[in-house]
């Protein structure tokens, strides 16, 4: 009996907090033609990017050490260990790129350049910014949600929840001109793997699980850049 009542407290648990991470968007500031023609006149438009740092990583363990937090268990040490071990590239750097490429191949985009050094917590404050980089028109990709989970009903398999955003700012008036999200859960109960085939075959399970996520969400803010409705 404390079995079954322990599997179920795990699964609804789970589940609450899907629901309340799906329901934690806000709105976004959409890009007005004015605005995306001006831009499109522009020598330059300089993107940067915040690491993601590396996932979460929930497993029934890691919850039932933890029960009083309803399943907000989350061992960010694995999934530290996970990214170091098989070098997985950052998600939120990969966007950034992909983003670009997906928004020339549309030849509508200005002549985006691309500036690695990496945005920290001070940058997100546009005063901040503009006092290193004083004027132009930028781009921030930010990370957000970045989530192994095991399934709630199916324990030995795991998905993955991947969430980004972009800003784009324009550090003359200090105004932002464009906000959006995106995201990509690699999720299917059939062909999950479990964590054993995660780690194995130098994860390239999780290195698939972050190129197809960047692709998604690059495709996602592309549209929403150009002010185009279409459903991932």
């Amino acid at each position: 009996m404390l079995k079954f009542s322990t599997k179920k407290l795990l699964a609804t648990s789970s589940v609450i907090i899907l629901f309340m991470l799906q329901g934690c968007a806000t709105q976004n500031i959409k890009l007005s033609d004015k605005d995306r023609t001006e831009i499109k006149k522009l020598k330059k438009v300089t993107a940067f990017h915040m690491p993601s740092g590396w996932p979460s990583l929930k497993t029934p363990l890691g919850v039932l050490a933890s029960e009083l937090t309803l399943g907000l268990s989350e061992d960010w040490s694995e999934g530290q260990k996970l990214v170091h071990k098989f070098k997985i590239g950052d998600p939120s750097k990969t966007l950034k790129y992909k983003f670009i490429k997906q928004l020339n191949h549309k030849k509508k985009s200005a002549n985006f350049t691309v500036n690695n050094t990496p945005l920290v917590q001070d940058d997100l404050e546009i005063e901040n910014f503009k006092k290193k980089h004083k004027s132009g028109v930028v781009l921030q990709i930010l990370p957000g949600t970045w989530q192994i989970w095991y399934y709630p009903f199916n324990w030995a398999r795991y998905q993955m929840w991947y969430r980004a955003s972009a800003k784009l700012i324009r550090l003359d008036d200090s105004k932002v001109l464009w906000t959006a999200a995106c995201k990509a859960n690699q999720d299917n109960s059939e062909t999950a793997p479990t964590l054993d085939e995660i780690t194995a075959d130098n994860s390239n399970v999780l290195k698939g699980w972050v190129d197809k996520s960047t692709s998604q969400c690059a495709k996602q803010l592309v549209n929403d850049y150009l002010g185009i409705s279409v459903q991932e």
